[in-house]
């Protein structure tokens, strides 16, 4: 491989913790990928990123086309943290690449049950009860 940009994570799918593996089928002509099919995805998001990843790799020029499997995989691992992270890649180009990242720490709509104190001052004002109506008699 001459060159290629480097695959990252999806935030989406970060965000949402989503991983799984995605297989794709390429041809390889001239040094660029020509076709790229999708075997087999763990998410569409996933899926999304691979295919255009590999879509930017450039080969020395063979002289013949060469069709190969590639396996992308996407992992969550390791102590949360906020925001996303560069991510661990191990490239075996054009056969394996895997992405791991550590998970995302729970915001505070994650955490509904831990109690949380508001200071005074970030307070909102006491609601007024709503005016009762008047029945004319």
């Amino acid at each position: 491989m001459i060159h290629g940009e480097v695959p990252l994570y999806p935030r989406w799918a970060w965000q949402a913790n989503i991983s799984g593996a995605v297989t794709l089928r390429l041809v390889i002509s001239n040094g660029r990928v020509t076709s790229v099919k999708v075997v087999s995805s763990a998410n569409p998001i996933l899926e999304r990123a691979a295919v255009e990843n590999v879509r930017t790799w450039r080969f020395d020029v063979l002289k013949r086309p060469v069709i190969t499997n590639t396996e992308f995989e996407y992992s969550i691992k390791g102590r949360p943290v906020w925001p996303l992270g560069p991510p661990r890649i191990y490239l075996r180009i054009p056969y394996k690449v895997v992405i791991t990242v550590r998970p995302p720490k729970p915001t505070c709509s994650d955490c509904e049950d831990v109690p949380f104190t508001i200071s005074r001052a970030h307070a909102l004002p006491p609601r007024s009860s709503p005016a009762t109506p008047r029945v004319p008699k």
